[in-house]
């Protein structure tokens, strides 16, 4: 994963100094959604994101700050990762949370979540 763009990309993604991107392990696409797909890919394809901003520091260690989108559609529904986030953090055991949409063949996206355990 990277927190930065590398120069060849520099012109697809503008603001891409936080973007994430990741090596596309698989052809990636949105459902009937080829506008979006392309967006969301580098022209060649090699790199994708989903959205999310952060930085990844020098021990590796991949940190989420905000995302580009702040609604995840999925099957027509309007899902805003915010408050899933607000209500997983109630749970005692949870320290933090991250909610965000990955691609789903037949919905479009589905809601995925990254949760920090409270105590290890």
């Amino acid at each position: 994963m990277e927190a930065r763009t590398p120069p060849r990309y520099a012109a697809f993604f503008p603001s891409a100094r936080h973007q994430l991107l990741r090596i596309a392990p698989s052809p990636f696409e949105y459902f009937k959604d080829p506008v979006k797909t392309a967006e969301a890919q580098s022209p060649d394809g090699t790199l994708s994101t989903v959205g999310d901003v952060g930085y990844v520091d020098e021990d590796g260690y991949v940190y989420l700050t905000d995302r580009r989108t702040f609604m995840i559609i999925s099957g027509g529904v309007n899902i805003y990762p915010q408050e899933c986030e607000n209500l997983l953090i109630t749970h005692p055991e949870v320290a933090d949370a991250a909610v965000f949409g990955v691609p789903n063949e037949d919905l479009g996206e589905e809601v995925k979540a990254w949760c920090s355990p409270l105590a290890m």
